[in-house]
């Protein structure tokens, strides 16, 4: 049949056979109407990339013969539908597209010149998977534009700052060959890793490469080879075998190298929910334990390694830097209670303990210690470890050995061991504990290594300040062989408790959401607004002389893969080996313990300003430095390009690695602190009084007839991001394209846009002819937002609470609740009624906003204060009130007390969320348009609060 182009419903009998754009997150998957969309979901995951837009070809498009010009249509629509936001890049990914010796580069390079962007084609077959972007496997992505015709540009989407300095190594019996994560080393003369290698399936992270160890190899050997690396400061030595994960493997290591090395606990995946994983498996892939403690960083001075990142934390837990603490309100919160992770467990105790006890990691068990020697163990600590327990789930419990410090602990742990065999736990007592041992005092007695953590936490950790013990090994010894208990073997007939917590404690940028990634098309930062330490070469770790007194301890900067109390996603270090400095904006790192001869006080920390901490949404990033110039396309659409017909079948092309060209150096970046005071747009505009009169119906034909006359090329622009629309979402009546175009048009930029229209509806005549009743329409056919929806106003103005608050125009509203722009000074939390949600329309835009129809009131419910500086600190929640409605019925009463515990959650959640700065000023004039105050509608003498109260 012919060739069916994207966006054209076909009625005939081979409906089926055509091909649709799928909107997949911020991406596009192009597909047959019959086909699965087996690549949605992992599609979905990869992150947004600010100025770069991703099209994906399934296995039945690139059988199709329309496949080129649905891929011309897409791109012609995903240039409109990113707005104030300019395209720079759009990388296709069809399998063999970008192979220099295929028939396509002169259809590539007209394509980029046609829309003015930089066109990356997969020169060899695409890799998709949970958590590691877009990979091209040794043949690479090509750049196709003005001057770089089939240029080698990349093997991954997104593109990470170390691209280009991870080169295949050959050396000291060892091969390295690349995988999405980083490098993989494997011994000489083993066959080449294949794509379904669980090593492929490795979170990539964007900040720092990963060096995954397969096979168990020499320690010398492999630091031969990482000493060779660019990045070697910057690595993280994932291992792959149960082998590479013992303590004495790491140790070697480090001695070898010479200097401090960060290495996984386990292999890291990344589960269906997006959570990332560290587990030890055996040879056959089976897990043989979860560690709580993700990294540790091994040194070559003998010392014990040091935990740098924990796993997520069990339900009824959150995370405080490298301990764990009980949710308040909860008895164990009052207490004081903590679980401090250990290298190979967890201790549990008060937080006025001193702890000074510590556990070696070994892959196959871990150990929980309870309580403190000094004291007696408390019930609290017993109801605690119980909750741990339950928490972290039967899989972990088949593993633990329990140690319980204290003297006096039979009244406490009366019915410890009852409740541990009700859950099928089989005790045995033990005469010496094989993996806890003491915090030794400097220039005290030896003890071996692997037994013996850091002398203290970093100064940020609970306990910090605490003094070591100063027994001996064989005192604290004594002490434990009568209150030690070792769970053997654990028989629970429970399922596995999911976690309930989302937190994603990992720092692979690729489980986290779209919108909350940025990056760039070439290797270096993009983002002026974060800029992250990067470390220098680590100098040898010397033992410290034995002072007279306990020394104190200061904190050394930590690499970019070791997690902070709250990790957040920073932006791609620079390629530059020199440091940069820190910034107000960034987390601060896992402080390392080191020792030094005399005691030094301890800084206060510094505070960190509000603005700092909210990542801005780039509304138009810079080209980058060594991008070849391109020539920007406007007016009406383009013409269809002549396409050649494709082959039936495409073999995948002769694999030769690629030379990388050689990135252009950048100048170093200074510190940037983001002043939103310096970045406030200007003021809105005054709020109206006068109600506008539009009738609430659908367009005719003549109105959307004078519309498509009048918009001209605007419209025609539209148009291409509504037929991708249509493909992707049947419910889309295809009659109603002028009346989508409409609403396109109102939230772009333009003589169309929202801010142009509200000054016509003020007094002007609209935009376009037939505009305003096909925007009425074209609101009216598409979906009702039903969650609650963000705005923002920067007013003094006070909102009372009972006052009545009006739009007479057209309303637009964040459906995410994750944004804020610089001169907010009140959240107004709306429960929609009427709002339309957009993002059926116009997917993958940096905010998703819903529109409120003209003339709408919403009734003030509650203010809500919040205490930290992330986000304004006042926040009105609002309801939407229906047609006519009398906001001081006994219904309207009804409906004020079921909409506020929506509202007071979608607060809470507000608060918990990391905000990202909304810097678009036409976006920023939508979400902050001022209402007007109808009337105040509280009775006297009460608040309004109080009237829900009563009517509830």
């Amino acid at each position: 049949m012919a060739a069916s182009k994207i966006g054209v419903t076909s009625n005939g009998p081979h409906a089926d056979d055509d091909l649709i754009a799928q909107q997949c997150g911020a991406h596009t998957l192009i597909r047959r109407r019959d086909e699965a969309p087996t690549d949605a979901a992992a599609l979905t995951r990869i992150p947004r990339v600010p100025g770069s837009a991703l099209v994906l070809a399934s296995p039945g498009a690139h059988r199709h013969t329309g496949l080129l010009a649905a891929v011309q249509d897409c791109v012609a629509a995903l240039r409109f539908q990113h707005g104030a936001e300019p395209l720079r890049a759009v990388w296709l990914a069809v399998s063999g597209l970008g192979d220099p010796a295929g028939r396509y580069v002169s259809w590539l390079h007209r394509l980029a010149v046609q829309f003015g962007v930089s066109v990356v084609a997969a020169h060899g077959t695409p890799i998709v998977g949970r958590g590691i972007g877009l990979y091209v496997d040794r043949a690479g992505w090509r750049r196709f534009g003005p001057g770089s015709d089939a240029q080698p540009f990349s093997s991954r989407f997104p593109m990470p700052s170390w691209e280009y300095q991870l080169p295949p190594l050959v050396g000291a019996g060892l091969v390295t060959e690349p995988v999405p994560a980083g490098l993989a080393v494997r011994p000489a003369g083993l066959a080449p890793l294949e794509p379904r290698d669980p090593r492929f399936q490795i979170p990539l992270n964007l900040r720092f490469p990963k060096l995954v160890v397969g096979e168990l190899v020499s320690p010398s050997s492999l630091a031969a080879i990482i000493n060779r690396l660019p990045v070697w400061h910057d690595l993280l030595v994932v291992p792959a075998a149960a082998q590479a994960t013992t303590a004495d493997w790491a140790a070697r290591l480090a001695t070898a190298l010479n200097r401090g090395v960060d290495v996984a606990t386990g292999i890291q995946l990344m589960s269906a929910s997006g959570a990332v994983r560290t587990v030890v498996c055996d040879a056959d892939g089976t897990e043989l334990l979860e560690p709580l403690a993700t990294i540790l960083r091994h040194t070559p001075d003998g010392a014990p390694p040091q935990v740098r990142d924990v796993a997520p934390p069990p339900a009824g837990w959150h995370r405080q830097g490298l301990c764990y603490r009980p949710q308040a309100p909860s008895e164990a919160a009052a207490a004081g209670v903590v679980a401090e992770v250990l290298p190979g467990g967890l201790h549990v105790r008060l937080e006025r303990d001193r702890g000074g006890v510590t556990a070696d990691f070994d892959p196959r068990r871990w150990t929980m210690v309870i309580g403190d020697e000094h004291r007696d163990v408390t019930a609290v600590e017993v109801a605690a470890v119980c909750d741990l327990l339950e928490g972290l789930g039967p899989a972990r419990c088949r593993t633990v050995d329990i140690h319980v410090l204290g003297t006096s602990w039979s009244y406490a742990l009366s019915g410890f061991e009852a409740y541990l065999r009700s859950l099928g736990v089989v005790l045995e007592r033990t005469g010496e504990p094989t993996r806890v041992r003491p915090l030794p005092t400097f220039g005290g007695p030896s003890v071996r290594r692997g037994f013996v953590a850091s002398s203290a936490l970093p100064a940020n950790e609970v306990g910090s300040d605490r003094e070591v013990l100063s027994l001996s090994p064989n005192e604290v010894t004594t002490r434990l062989e009568r209150v030690s208990l070792s769970v053997n073997e654990v028989k629970l007939g429970l399922d596995v408790v999911p976690p309930a917590s989302e937190d994603k404690l990992s720092l692979d940028v690729l489980s986290l959401s779209p919108n909350e990634v940025t990056t760039r098309l070439e290797p270096v930062p993009l983002s002026a607004n974060e800029i992250t330490t990067r470390l220098g070469p680590v100098p040898p770790a010397v033992p410290a002389p034995t002072p007279a007194a306990a020394p104190a301890l200061v904190p050394a900067a930590a690499p970019a893969h070791v997690a902070a109390a709250a990790p957040v996603l920073a932006p791609l270090p620079t390629a530059a080996p020199a440091p940069v400095p820190a910034v107000a904006s960034a987390p601060a790192p896992a402080a390392v313990p080191a020792p030094v001869p005399a005691p030094l006080p301890t800084a206060a920390p510094t505070p960190v300003p509000a603005a700092a901490t909210i990542p801005a949404i780039s509304s138009a990033p810079t080209l980058p430095a060594f991008a070849p110039p391109v020539t920007t396309v406007s007016g009406p659409r383009p013409q269809p390009l002549p396409t050649p017909a494709p082959e039936e079948h495409q073999a995948p092309p002769a694999i030769v690695p690629p030379t990388q060209p050689e990135p252009a150096a950048d100048e170093p970046l200074d510190a940037v602190v983001v002043s939103l005071a310096d970045s406030r747009p200007e003021t809105s505009r005054p709020p109206r009084k006068r109600l506008i009169d539009i009738a609430d119906r659908d367009s005719t034909p003549a109105e959307q007839t004078r519309l498509s006359l009048s918009a001209g090329s605007a419209y025609n622009e539209a148009l291409a991001a509504v037929n991708v629309a249509l493909s992707a979402w049947p419910m889309l009546r295809a009659e109603g394209k002028a009346d989508y175009v409409a609403v396109c048009l109102y939230l772009g930029r333009g003589p169309a846009g929202a801010v142009a229209l509200d000054e016509a509806l003020s007094g002007g005549p609209e935009p376009f002819d037939g505009y305003v009743p096909c925007l009425v329409s074209g609101l009216r056919r598409l979906p009702t937002h039903r969650k609650v929806v963000l705005r923002q106003e920067s007013g003094a103005e006070d909102r009372a609470v009972g006052a009545v608050l009006w739009e007479p125009g057209f309303l637009s509203a964040s459906t995410q609740l994750d944004v804020t722009t610089a001169a907010a000074e009140l959240d107004l939390l709306i429960w929609p009624v009427s709002a339309r949600r957009t993002s059926e329309l116009l997917a993958g835009r940096a905010v998703d906003e819903a529109v409120f129809s003209v003339g709408r009131r919403f009734k003030a419910l509650a203010v809500r204060t919040r205490e930290d500086e992330g986000a304004p600190k006042r926040a009105l929640l609002v309801r939407e009130l229906l047609t006519d409605e009398d906001p001081e019925s006994a219904e309207a009463l009804a409906r004020d007390a079921a909409a506020l515990p929506r509202l007071e959650r979608a607060w809470e959640q507000r608060q918990q969320a990391e905000l990202r700065l909304v810097d678009d000023e036409d976006v920023v004039a939508r979400l902050t348009a001022p209402l007007a105050l109808a009337v105040s509608a509280s009775p006297a003498g009460a608040t309004h609060e109080e009237t829900l109260e009563a009517a509830s």
